[in-house]
């Protein structure tokens, strides 16, 4: 049975409600411009301390990287900075819901390129 999801307030957002294994559930590709290398790929995305893996199914193992929770002055909203081999992204945080233990989520972000994704995680 489904738990019932709540919205997080995103200007209170502790990074460790981003923690842990997320899956692709819906994605919409930019209308021009490159797409954001691995992550318009994605089917899953694990975010571990500072740690970024991303498995895309071309790709014959995971992508590696970095990533950070941070708060853009101007609009009050968080962001997630994604470092990865073949360069950085930027992901503007636009919901996060989750059920009242955290072990079910659903998390929708929105890339500079214009590709957006919406992951599901459950524990």
């Amino acid at each position: 049975m489904p738990h019932v999801l709540y919205d997080v307030n995103l200007q209170q957002l502790p990074a460790d409600f981003l923690e842990g294994p997320w899956r692709v559930v819906s994605r919409v590709l930019p209308r021009s411009g490159p797409p954001e290398g691995p992550l318009s790929q994605a089917t899953a995305v694990e975010l571990a301390g500072t740690a970024l893996r991303v498995d895309a199914p071309d790709a014959p193992e995971p992508t590696l990287g970095q990533w950070q929770l941070l708060l853009d002055p101007g609009i009050k909203r968080p962001y997630l900075e994604l470092h990865l081999p073949d360069g950085s992204a930027r992901a503007l945080i636009t919901r996060l819901r989750r059920s009242r233990g955290g072990e079910e989520g659903v998390l929708d972000l929105y890339f500079q390129s214009g590709l957006e994704l919406q992951l599901h995680r459950l524990r």
